[in-house]
């Protein structure tokens, strides 16, 4: 994608898959482990023409998939509400 593409803002509004990424630091004399860093990655789907397309529906086929869904739709919720 060119760079012109990147910053189209119609292109901004297409759903997005986020996914967070936890790092810790651990001593291995002591097992002490502590939070070191934490980031959100976003993942655009991309349609066969190098497009972003509409993400397709999550599956959420076992109870874990259905709570870990749960969670997520919390912790947005409750992200876009501290940023008003």
């Amino acid at each position: 994608m060119n760079a012109d593409a990147a910053h189209d803002p119609s292109r901004r509004k297409t759903p997005r898959a986020s996914e967070a990424v936890v790092a810790y630091a651990e001593a291995i004399a002591t097992g002490l482990r502590r939070h070191t860093n934490e980031c959100w990655l976003t993942f655009v789907h991309l349609d066969d023409e190098g497009r972003p397309a509409p993400v397709p529906p999550l599956k959420l086929e076992i109870q874990e998939d259905r709570l870990m869904n749960d969670l997520a739709q919390r912790r947005r919720e409750s992200l876009l509400t501290e940023k008003r």
